[in-house]
């Protein structure tokens, strides 16, 4: 059948993931090393815990199709976070909160529209808020 493509198969927390790194080249990152994922037009960039960031030519709404719920939440409409990488949050007001990651340095904004989710998987993980 001509322009029928299976979709990519959904990722379990312990699988691998090929993503292109460039022309003609491919790379294999773990799905527990991605520690974020962020939003730049049709790209996102990867933030890994070596610290390194890969640019992919991928939406965020391809990988929130593919990535285990169970470990990933989008927390606002530009961002992807592991959520084993949580280690705490501070409010900014009614909207905002800003969550403290590990790996990186700044915090991750956070819509709190997202915070039933998030406490629910958290809860899930054996984290609570």
């Amino acid at each position: 059948m001509l322009g029928h493509f299976a979709a990519p198969a959904a990722l379990q927390a312990d699988d691998y993931v090929q993503v292109k790194t460039g022309p003609g080249a491919m790379r294999f990152v773990r799905i527990p090393d991605i520690i974020l994922i962020g939003s730049h037009d049709n790209y996102t960039e990867l933030s890994l815990a070596s610290r390194e960031r890969l640019l992919v030519r991928s939406t965020l709404a391809a990988w929130e199709v593919r990535l285990p719920a169970t470990h990933f939440l989008r927390v606002h409409r530009q961002t992807i976070l592991n959520l084993t990488c949580l280690e705490g949050f501070t409010h900014q007001d009614e909207e905002i909160t800003h969550l403290r990651v590990s790996g990186l340095s700044a915090p991750v904004r956070a819509r709190r529209e997202h915070w039933p989710a998030l406490r629910t998987r958290l809860a899930a993980l054996g984290k609570v808020l």
